[in-house]
């Protein structure tokens, strides 16, 4: 027989498992800042984190979280489409979402083809951060259209940048700048 007070049947309340997040970020004190954040969100546990990516790697493939939150600039030798595309082969349920400070098109398309599945900068509000994550792992993949997009990857962008002379290299720079031809 089951124990009751007051004449009342006891229910078990049927908890969902928190949403498992692992922090990938070469900034300790955006590391804290986030956990802090997340912390507010009932449903969602910082299960581990790393400074760099061949740490976060490892993380993902011991701890298997549902989501990775992950920098691209890593301050290493690995960046962060490298440490994406080696958790999108790894071959976990982990959805990524890069959480960055550029805001170009081209990142974004680089992330969504090395797997990511979000892209959010790191002005973002918790709410949005919060929603993004939930999204992700409901399925939604944010970044789906950015890889459909016709245009050069990075890795071309850097092969072109590398032919141009240094005086073109200067123009270009002058150009980026906003100068006119006869500045």
């Amino acid at each position: 027989m089951s124990s009751n007070r007051g004449g009342k049947e006891r229910k078990s309340a049927e908890k969902k498992p928190a949403i498992s997040i692992l922090l990938i970020d070469d900034h300790e004190l955006v590391r804290i800042g986030l956990k802090k954040i997340l912390e507010f969100e009932r449903d969602f546990e910082v299960i581990g984190e790393a400074g760099e990516g061949e740490a976060g790697v490892r993380l993902v493939e011991e701890k298997d979280p549902d989501v990775v939150l992950l920098d691209l600039n890593l301050g290493g030798p690995t960046n962060g489409f490298d440490v994406c595309r080696r958790i999108a082969r790894c071959g976990r349920k982990a959805r990524v979402i890069v959480l960055t400070i550029y805001d170009q098109e081209t990142y974004r398309r680089e992330a969504a083809l090395a797997g990511a599945v979000g892209y959010l900068l790191k002005d973002v509000s918790g709410e949005e951060l919060a929603e993004t994550i939930r999204a992700v792992v409901a399925g939604e993949n944010l970044l789906e259209k950015e890889a459909l997009v016709e245009g050069p990857t990075l890795a071309e962008i850097r092969e072109r940048m590398d032919s141009l002379t240094e005086r073109e290299r200067q123009v270009l720079e002058k150009i980026l700048e906003g100068l006119s031809n006869k500045e």
